[in-house]
């Protein structure tokens, strides 16, 4: 296996840059929804203030007051028009707002699988190594590669490998507690981290998730694709690093893949 986990440059590069993009910008939109709301606040009372003078007025017979009026009345739908455009920018930016929260967790996602993707799993993997260090905090750690999968996309079809691909990320959703953290960190592979989870259980729940799998199917146009998967597990250690853990992890799921596929090695 022996793959470089390590991020790139210009992949670190490219997430920062969105991420303080997507912050700047959110500030943006907050800062001009304020000043928003503020102005639309005085139009509300502009609004309140006109009617009341409204009513004094019409209840003159003078003919100054009637030109008053005339006057009030111009002011009372300009304001209006002025208060339905500034309630609809309002809408606007509250709409920008969302789509940007939006867009910045979607950064964090892999598309296909709906999964977290390697950069936001690896960020994560960062933060528990500290909490092993400074707390003894313990995790387990799985790496799950796809059996074969390459004769799946050759055979069948790319379309066919990421209907597999879903099914896998459905199958770890399902089955897996929630405070589980699920990443695709490869083409077929996906990483798995057990918050407090010893090295044994983490074995259990890695031979049960390979049970699961080796009996899931999926169906393209008329056929049926049986797959299966092999695991990677370890347990953190209080020196470890993100290099070192993951390389034990793949020396495991190396040691899987030699003793012929679709089973749970750990070291």
């Amino acid at each position: 296996m022996k793959k470089n986990f390590n991020i790139g440059k210009e992949e670190k590069f490219f997430e920062i840059n969105i991420r303080e993009t997507s912050d700047k910008l959110e500030k943006i939109a907050d800062s001009i929804e304020e000043k928003l709301l503020d102005i639309l606040n005085v139009a509300y009372l502009h609004k309140e203030n006109i009617q009341k003078h409204e009513e004094i007025t019409k209840k003159s017979d003078d003919e100054k007051f009637s030109k008053i009026l005339q006057e009030l009345e111009f002011i009372k739908n300009q304001n209006e028009s002025l208060t339905k455009k500034l309630e609809n920018y309002h809408k606007e930016i509250q709409n920008l707002n969302m789509e940007l929260k939006i867009a910045k967790q979607d950064a964090t996602i892999d598309f296909l699988t709906g999964v977290v993707n390697r950069r936001s799993f690896d960020r994560t993997l960062g933060n528990l190594l500290k909490e092993v260090r400074e707390k003894d905090y313990i995790f387990t750690l799985i790496l799950l590669d796809i059996d074969n999968f390459k004769s799946v996309n050759d055979t069948y079809g790319h379309l066919a490998g990421d209907l597999v691909l879903k099914e896998i990320s459905t199958v770890l959703r399902i089955f897996l507690r929630a405070n589980t953290i699920i990443g695709r960190i490869g083409g077929e592979e996906f990483g798995i981290i057990l918050p407090g989870v010893s090295l044994e259980n983490g074995i259990k729940v890695a031979e049960r998730i390979r049970s699961i799998i080796e009996n899931r199917e999926v169906k393209f146009e008329d056929r049926i694709i049986k797959f299966t998967a092999s695991f990677g597990v370890t347990e953190s250690k209080k020196e470890d690093t993100k290099e070192s853990i993951y390389k034990r992890v793949d020396e495991a799921l190396y040691i899987a893949k030699r003793n012929g596929k679709n089973r749970v090695a750990f070291l």
